[in-house]
């Protein structure tokens, strides 16, 4: 197994941000390309003041991107 992190995306609308989707797309080849079957993200997937998840989990369930598995760290103090 593999497996790559990444942290604090902060993700808003592709509209609003598409440099940050870019990016995103981009750790997606690279999980292909590498064959990382596992991306944990530890920090925030989304900016605070933003809540409309659909356009990361449509990218998500594009076939190429089925097989990775996603997890998410949460610290505790």
């Amino acid at each position: 197994m593999k497996i790559a992190i990444t942290a604090d995306l902060h993700l808003t609308s592709r509209q609003q941000r598409p440099d940050r989707f870019a990016a995103l797309k981009n750790i997606f080849v690279q999980l292909h390309t590498l064959q990382i079957d596992t991306l944990i993200i530890a920090g925030d997937l989304h900016d605070a003041t933003y809540d409309n998840f659909s356009e990361f989990e449509a990218l998500c369930r594009l076939p190429e991107n089925r097989v990775i598995q996603f997890g998410r760290m949460q610290m505790k103090f």
